[in-house]
Parts: C-alpha cells; structure tokens; sequence
C-alpha cells in the first residue's frame, strides 16, 4: 500500500523476502549486497527482552543453549552491531523448543 507521503510501505512479506534476500532491490550505490546474510542485533536484542519479561531469565538461559550462544553474556547483543542471520534463526529456533511453540 502507499504509506505517508505518497512513499510505498513494504508488506511483510517483502520485509520477510528481503531479510531472506531473495528479490532484494538493488543498491542506488550499484554495490553488490555483501554474500553473508547479516541482521541487526536489535532482532536478538528484542527477543532477549521479550523471553527474559515474559518468562524470566532461566527460560531466555535455556534458549541460548539451544542456539549454542552460551558464550554470549545477558544483555550482550548489540543493537548497531550486524550478526548473520543464522545466530537468529538459532534464537527463534531455541524459542520455539524451549516454550513449545511448535
């Protein structure tokens, strides 16, 4: 749909497309978009938060476990900082088992 100012707002499923890196749009720069997949560590952040709020810090502990991420400490994702997108795979993955959400 058309968001403020006449400016096209992307549907979930472009967002979604994108971070996937299928159909991503070209660069105005004309650079090539870097072979790794990286995401934000906001995404780890927030889910950190969500999982640590909603069902405390030993369920967030049991997630990281099963992402193998142990090593990184609580609070320890940077938001600015980019981490390929595997890492958050393995955070929604360990979400997923630990709070049964299959």
């Amino acid at each position: 749909g058309m968001g403020v100012g006449g400016v096209a707002r992307a549907s979930t499923d472009e967002v979604f497309r994108s971070v996937e890196g299928e159909g991503q749009p070209a660069r105005p720069d004309g650079m090539e978009p870097p072979k790794e997949k990286l995401l934000h560590g906001l995404i780890n952040e927030t889910f950190e938060q969500l999982v640590t709020r909603r069902f405390g810090s030993e369920r967030w502990h049991a997630v990281k476990e099963k992402a193998g991420l142990t090593d990184v400490a609580d609070g320890d994702f940077v938001d600015s900082q980019q981490y390929e997108q595997e890492v958050t795979y393995r955070i929604v993955g360990g979400i997923t088992e630990v709070l049964g959400l299959t």
